[in-house]
């Protein structure tokens, strides 16, 4: 295990840690922030490629959250002194995973959830603390950017002791590599993270980039764009005049605020691109009108948060629910929309806040992106989540 050598320990806000046996740390990001009592972080990742044994992660004060080349999300947290790391909740059961203690270096509780991340994609990651009387709950969640879901990786406790999220460190690692592995490629970037105290939430100031000693046998270089910086490493010499240790990328913040995923607060409406009469929902089904006819198109819209309209490019068609790149709008092709007294009711799937929507009379589903449109808590089926047909 390798150590990083003539780093001031002040620019490490959150210390780094090789936390995977036999890993060679090549290159690291960290948010450089002031900000105190850090409860929350939103940042996004892209690896554009990441094969065998090469691992992409982020820590934070206490733990941290990785991306495995098989396609799962870690979600780590160690023990403190006098403090184990004890579950709370496992990874999110629509996707299923895996949770148990660990050891080797440093000991705390993980969870694995089986996510099927993919290349160049870009994720979403949020990270919180809660304070429940003297213990400290993480909570983990991943998602797509520019998708409203968010998936839990899984809650830990800390009994004990009050801890902060802090700021966060990006770092790309080889973990047990072979000879082979070293002479790849490998690239990963995330932006700025935005952080959350009782003041709010603010973008980080910037991103600072290290890269370890000459002798790690790696060879580190940086690339940007307007929102993202990338890390690759490979096997090579290290010539501290191509690869200084410390350097500032100014990296734009995401153009959304974060907002917590547990957060019940989202309201959608329909609305309708002809003429016609304002349907509400009405428990237990959805009304629809007489209004909607062949040839009518609709699209699905946020308002909870006006910031944060990811669905602009919904639109029914048949019995379906779709989106396109380009948000286009498509008719709506057959009639079974039509009527005064056409039906759609909740159905659930399982225990789990999965729903369907079901047409009463024919038994067709509502889908979404061509798969069945899932009203997961808290964002379809939520306490103040309103659906309305508008006009």
């Amino acid at each position: 295990m390798k150590k990083l050598l003539s780093i001031p320990k002040t620019l490490l806000l959150t210390g780094v840690l090789l936390m995977t046996p036999i890993a060679e740390a090549g290159n690291y990001l960290h948010t450089i922030s002031s900000k105190p009592n850090i409860t929350a972080v939103y940042q996004e990742f892209e690896a554009q490629n990441q094969t065998g044994n090469m691992y992409s992660a982020f820590q934070f004060n206490g733990g941290y959250l990785g991306f495995t080349a098989e396609g799962y999300i870690n979600f780590s947290i160690w023990d403190s002194t006098g403090s184990a790391a004890s579950l709370v909740e496992g990874p999110d059961s629509r996707l299923g995973g895996t949770h148990q203690s660990f050891g080797n270096e440093g000991t705390g509780y993980k969870t694995q959830l089986h996510y099927g991340w993919q290349t160049n994609v870009r994720y979403k990651l949020f990270v919180s603390v809660e304070h429940s009387g003297n213990d400290t709950i993480y909570r983990g969640w991943v998602g797509r950017v520019g998708s409203l879901d968010w998936y839990k990786c899984g809650a830990i406790r800390k009994a004990n002791v009050t801890k902060y999220v802090g700021s966060t460190t990006f770092f790309l690692e080889l973990f047990n590599g072979g000879s082979a592995e070293r002479d790849l490629a490998h690239t990963s970037g995330c932006s700025v993270a935005w952080l959350k105290n009782n003041d709010g939430w603010t973008s980080g100031d910037s991103l600072k980039w290290t890269a370890n000693d000459p002798d790690t046998l790696h060879k580190s270089t940086i690339s940007q764009d307007s929102r993202f910086v990338y890390l690759s490493t490979q096997r090579g010499n290290v010539d501290n005049k191509t690869v200084p240790y410390f350097y500032d990328f100014m990296v734009k913040s995401p153009a959304l605020e974060p907002s917590n995923p547990a957060v019940n607060s989202t309201t959608f409406t329909f609305e309708h691109n002809s003429t016609g009469k304002a349907i509400t929902d009405d428990e237990p089904g959805l009304f629809m009108s007489s209004a909607k006819q062949a040839g009518h198109a609709w699209k699905l819209i946020n308002h909870s948060n006006s910031s944060n309209v990811h669905f602009d490019n919904v639109y029914f068609s048949g019995d379906r629910l779709h989106a396109t790149p380009t948000g286009d709008l498509v008719n709506i092709a057959d009639n079974i929309w039509s009527g005064p007294n056409t039906q759609w009711q909740l159905v659930p799937v399982n225990n789990y806040g999965w729903y369907y929507i079901i047409h009463q009379s024919s038994g067709m589903k509502l889908h979404y992106n061509g798969g069945d449109l899932n009203l997961v808590e808290p964002k379809w089926n939520g306490p103040n989540v309103q659906w309305t047909l508008r006009n």
